[in-house]
């Protein structure tokens, strides 16, 4: 907040409960979604701490169902796969209920800038000229050589090599890209090899999501039903392979998010395209129906199969059952 107002910006509140509305697609109606998180918070308050990690799918099967109803471990597992981005038989019950028991939840005030993080970065370089920081974008780094108290990187600078010394360097590569063989488009060889690091990297893995940005001639949504949905900001057509949606709200515009993660997202990653705006819009007209309008208000589309960037190679990482805070034991120098 403070750099916000330094650089001239403001804040949005994206995702606190005065945000918006959420609706959720019941037996082909969308219906009020309920406060199916708070079920699970207060669930997750009463029982006792699991002694041994096991997958999110086991907890729910095993714990969480005897205290929750079925839908609220329905959205559990949703919200596993679309938030976290897991594949909820892999991902570890353990990291996840410490999440959804902390401080910070879903739920909870969310901010981005308004306007985007643009104008806050091109600030923040801004104030770099003149110093001793050297900011070099479109580099790909390829090697990294280090020893104690030295470091080499090598790559590619706008397509020509280059080289970077230093005593340290800080990695922050995506876990899709750090276990990636270092033969592989976007990866990166470091010698000595990070042998010790093998451990926390094979109980993290890299979770799918594909986005899909949705330009329509008006914010149609909101005339349907008489206005029903006007101040919707999420719609979750839960079983749809896009089960979620997002507008601008509080901002209106005529932009809807779509968004899959997980085992939703596994299945559609490697289509064209055009597959994967087709998948977008049978979710929407799962919802709202009358495909042929919700084509004629389409202006554009937008697609990004993170796994398919090979600088990316997934979204969030997540732990795997049995982890053992391996996001911990990654940091560490």
């Amino acid at each position: 907040f403070t750099l916000l107002a330094k650089a001239g910006g403001a804040a949005l509140d994206r995702a606190g409960r005065s945000s918006g509305e959420r609706w959720t697609l019941r037996e082909g109606r969308l219906a009020p979604s309920d406060d199916l998180f708070s079920q699970i918070r207060v669930a997750l308050k009463r029982m006792p701490k699991l002694k041994k990690d096991m997958s999110l799918d086991a907890f729910l099967e095993r714990h969480l169902s005897r205290e929750v109803s079925p839908e609220a471990c329905a959205f559990a597992r949703m919200l596993a796969q679309g938030y976290n981005a897991s594949d909820t038989s892999r991902a570890s019950a353990r990291s996840l209920v410490e999440e959804w028991s902390g401080e910070g939840s879903v739920d909870d005030a969310q901010f981005r800038p308004m306007g985007g993080y643009g104008p806050l970065l091109s600030w923040l370089a801004g104030g770099l000229q003149g110093s001793n920081v050297s900011l070099q974008l479109d580099s790909v780094v390829r090697t990294v050589r280090w020893s104690r108290g030295a470091v080499r990187i090598g790559g590619t600078f706008l397509g020509r090599p280059f080289e970077a010394r230093a005593k340290r360097a800080i990695v922050t590569l995506p876990v899709g890209v750090l276990q990636q063989p270092a033969n592989a488009e976007g990866a990166v060889r470091f010698t000595p090899a990070l042998t010790v690091k093998r451990n926390a990297l094979g109980h993290l893995a890299p979770g799918p999501v594909i986005k899909v940005v949705l330009r329509f001639k008006t914010a149609f949504w909101e005339k349907l039903d008489r206005g029903r949905y006007c101040n919707a900001q999420f719609f979750h057509p839960r079983q749809e392979p896009f089960p979620t949606f997002w507008t601008q709200f509080p901002v209106r515009t005529s932009l809807l998010v779509a968004w899959a993660g997980g085992p939703k997202a596994q299945a559609l990653t490697g289509l064209s395209k055009a597959k994967i705006v087709d998948r977008a819009l049978a979710s929407l007209t799962a919802m709202f129906g009358d495909r042929e309008r919700i084509e004629a208000e389409l202006e554009g589309a937008w697609v990004h199969d993170w796994q398919r960037d090979p600088y990316a190679r997934g979204a969030y990482a997540y732990e795997t059952a049995g982890a053992d805070d391996a996001h911990s034991e990654l940091a560490k120098p």
